[in-house]
């Protein structure tokens, strides 16, 4: 039975395509390229811890905005944003179109990692399949 939902953990490919965003590498790219494995999300850099990727939703205007560069000075591997990040050396981040979806598409993001997280990968095919994270 195919379903449509986010496994955890995905390869950076398969993340970015979800999101319907562009993946861009370090200058020294993660071991395994995009094909690296994300474990997990977040979404305050209080919460980041090495290998995880930081999903900046901030305002650049705002003046209290969080620079991605303190995630990755936190050991995070990526960050996720609609506004370019370059990427430290064996990091990454993934671009994503600035269209107003990011919210909706974190939250949907956050719940797939909770469900997994407390029922195991096997609760994705369980029960009716959550929807395909797009932007459309």
């Amino acid at each position: 039975m195919s379903t449509n939902h986010t496994p955890f953990p995905l390869t950076i490919r398969q993340l970015a395509k979800r999101l319907g965003g562009v993946p861009l590498l370090g200058q020294l790219p993660p071991r395994d390229r995009d094909l690296s494995l994300v474990q997990r999300v977040v979404f305050e850099l209080a919460a980041c811890q090495p290998g995880s990727v930081y999903w900046d939703l901030h305002d650049p205007a705002d003046p209290d905005a969080v620079h991605p560069d303190m995630a990755y000075f936190h050991g995070a591997l990526g960050v996720i944003s609609c506004h370019r990040s370059e990427p430290w050396a064996g990091c990454f981040s993934i671009q994503l179109p600035d269209n107003g979806h990011q919210p909706r598409l974190a939250a949907r993001l956050a719940l797939e990692q909770w469900m997994v997280s407390i029922h195991g990968p096997q609760a994705q095919s369980a029960g009716r399949p959550s929807r395909q994270l797009a932007t459309r």
